[in-house]
């Protein structure tokens, strides 16, 4: 997630615009040749559409006899074209006939937790719920221990609130040190507009047809530094029932 910016709102509901930026993440590993020169990474071709098993069972009718060119052919090797760099490319979609997809038709498909599919319908967009122009994120009030979130949510990201003049490193600064003093994570969530014109609480979403999220602000504070993170979870955990 690049910078970008966000309102949010601190517990005496004055709010602010922050950035909000996903920290880098530090390389652990590093791969080496044997004269220890760096490796580079490529993309190759391993095989055309021509040799899928659907084209292929196609091409020779039946399994037997694909079975018995694949020991005496190899039709599975495009050797014209197999190991060979792969430059700039698009991503196109294709129908099952492995002809290109021009215009398609987006579906909402939902399954049950058995795997069978018990709705279907037009895709609707999703629209995000945090935006440097929409509502602010509000001060739930709501404190949990760290060690209580750890063991109900899973965390899949972590961004970092950071502020933009010496006013919002004030604000910033005042909102890690509350939740620093507690030792509490606080529960975040965005306010969306109803149907019914009221603003409702709703989760974090960052972007058109992104991904809901539950927020966990952690706010940590050394002499006059700061540091605000926003832990995301989309996935609870709950105990296996028999």
């Amino acid at each position: 997630m690049a910078t970008r910016q966000i309102r949010i709102s601190d517990e005496k509901k004055r709010d602010a615009h922050v950035n909000i930026e996903a920290p880098r993440r530090k390389e652990r590993v590093s791969f080496v040749n044997s004269n220890g020169q760096a490796v580079k990474s490529d993309r190759l071709i391993k095989m055309t559409d021509e040799q899928t098993y659907e084209a292929l069972l196609n091409k020779f009718e039946d399994d037997t006899r694909l079975a018995e060119a694949l020991m005496d052919s190899d039709p599975e090797i495009p050797f014209d074209k197999a190991g060979r760099r792969v430059g700039w490319s698009d991503r196109v979609w294709i129908r099952q006939d492995g002809s290109v997809l021009f215009c398609a038709r987006n579906l909402l498909v939902k399954y049950n937790p058995d795997g069978e599919e018990i709705e279907r319908g037009d895709f609707i967009d999703v629209e995000a719920t945090v935006s440097a122009d929409g509502n602010p994120i509000p001060w739930s009030g709501r404190l949990f221990a760290p060690e209580d979130v750890v063991r109900k949510y899973v965390i899949g990201r972590v961004v970092r609130l950071r502020h933009v003049n010496g006013l919002t490193y004030d604000f910033l600064y005042q909102m890690a040190k509350e939740l620093s003093d507690q030792n509490k994570l606080l529960l975040v969530r965005a306010m969306a507009d109803s149907d019914d014109g009221k603003k409702k609480p709703a989760p974090l979403i960052f972007q058109t047809n992104g991904s809901p999220y539950n927020g966990f602000l952690e706010g940590r504070v050394d002499g006059d530094s700061y540091l605000l993170r926003l832990h995301l979870s989309n996935l609870e955990l709950k105990r296996v029932t028999t």
